[in-house]
């Protein structure tokens, strides 16, 4: 079954109708590393657990091993920073990915960026070396935010639930039409 945040419209994992319109899969969204899926809800960081930037889903890592965090998608490094990066679609879509919560506190410590802002990036080429222990020894949640800027929650849809495994690189949740 599904796992939707707010009202489901029928969706396959293919276009659909729904009330007369139809219902389109404008983006797919991958999973930056291997974790536990969390509702965004969860996340301990107000703007993001409010989805005040957009919808997604987070994704805990869990394993304390060094990870590289990869792209979710292909597109340009519109932003990137040590503890988070933005990349910027060729449909219009932002994709932000934010590495743990308040880790921006570390100051890079415990991150390595491994791409520049302006590069464009396939699915799964590795952004930041991320050594979460840093975050953990600090007190910080090592969480991963998936966040489709702009996008309403009606417009996230996976076949992910809360607390299933999934794999980095495997299919995260899909952005469809409003």
């Amino acid at each position: 079954m599904p796992f939707w945040w707010g009202e489901p419209p029928q969706v396959h994992p293919t276009n659909a109708l729904t009330s007369k319109r139809q219902i389109k899969i404008m983006l797919q969204v991958f999973s930056p590393l291997t974790g536990v899926v969390k509702p965004l809800s969860d996340v301990k960081d107000p703007v993001l657990a409010e989805e005040i930037i957009g919808a997604g889903l987070a994704v805990y890592a869990n394993e304390t091993r060094i990870h590289e965090v990869c792209a979710p998608v292909s597109g340009r490094l519109l932003k990137v920073h040590p503890h988070a990066f933005l990349i910027f679609t060729p449909i219009g879509i932002g994709i932000l990915v934010h590495l743990g919560v308040e880790t921006v506190t570390l100051k890079g410590k415990g991150f390595t960026v491994l791409c520049a802002e302006g590069d464009t990036v396939e699915l799964g080429t590795p952004i930041v070396r991320w050594d979460p222990q840093v975050a953990i020894d600090a007190g910080l949640d090592t969480t991963i935010s998936v966040v489709a800027c702009n996008v309403k929650r009606q417009q996230i849809f996976s076949d992910l639930h809360g607390h299933m495994e999934v794999a980095q690189g495997e299919e995260f949740f899909h952005v469809v039409s409003a």
